[in-house]
């Protein structure tokens, strides 16, 4: 993020208030000192123009890419595919695998389009 901001001449409060977060929010994340939250994620992609994460291969990496381009929550997530967070979770952490009719559902929520 850093080397962005600094690309297009801007000061961490500048670049804050474009994503529509505070400035220490900013001077964390270039820190490396705090994660964004779920619902940054949007924001932070828009600002950078890429999305700052390798490409998603596998479904944990999948379903984390695709709730974090939505900026939801694994609770949220959960809902939207209809499962308990505890399940989805363990799908995200690759714990576990989605089963029967959950697969249609996990299916369903990484191919949406918003």
């Amino acid at each position: 993020m850093r080397r962005a901001r600094k690309a297009r001449g801007l000061k961490q409060i500048e670049a804050a208030a474009l994503m529509g977060v505070c400035q220490y929010s900013v001077v964390a994340w270039e820190a490396e000192a705090k994660q964004p939250t779920d619902r940054q994620y949007p924001a932070i992609v828009a600002f950078l123009g890429y999305e700052p994460w390798p490409e998603a291969h596998a479904l944990p990496e999948r379903l984390v890419a695709e709730r974090r381009r939505r900026g939801i929550s694994a609770k949220a997530t959960a809902k939207l595919i209809g499962v308990d967070e505890g399940t989805y979770l363990r799908w995200e952490h690759g714990r576990t695998m989605p089963l029967d009719r959950a697969t249609a559902a996990v299916a369903m929520f990484l191919k949406a389009k918003l």
